[in-house]
């Protein structure tokens, strides 16, 4: 049997750490970025670039724990997807270029057997029902 697959398309945003006044853009804009390869970086560099903008690598991560810390810290910007709202970061100014939105795929695997098969098939189902369904930021 074919894996079955579900799509859910997610807009992207520029964030940065929460202060309670922003800040001018720097003349080279300092970024926190998933290491290579990767869309949302891809995406990010791309936007910068296509509007003239310099941008310098600040900081590399892995997982998303890192990258938040690391904009937290005042370190650059980043670029996510908002599938959440992520604790001590803002959505940054329009100065920005706009960003693509990003199509996340899910893939479950009918070879996969697991006790908790169903259950975290439904609790996946509901995060995206609850994803599309909410108003937008």
């Amino acid at each position: 049997t074919a894996d079955e697959v579900s799509n859910q398309v997610v807009p992207m945003s520029w964030l940065g750490a929460q202060t309670d006044t922003p800040e001018p853009l720097p003349d080279t804009i300092p970024l926190v970025l998933f290491r290579a390869p990767c869309d949302f970086r891809a995406a990010a560099t791309k936007a910068l670039t296509e509007h003239g903008l310099r941008w310098q690598c600040a900081q590399e991560g892995e997982d998303l724990l890192t990258l938040r810390a690391a904009v937290k810290a005042k370190m650059g910007i980043t670029a996510l997807p908002v599938l959440q709202t992520y604790q001590g970061l803002n959505t940054l100014s329009p100065d920005l270029p706009s960003l693509p939105d990003m199509t996340v795929r899910l893939r479950r695997s009918e070879s996969w057997t697991s006790k908790a098969k169903g259950r975290f098939t439904d609790m996946v189902d509901e995060v995206w029902r609850t994803f599309r369904h909410a108003p937008a930021a």
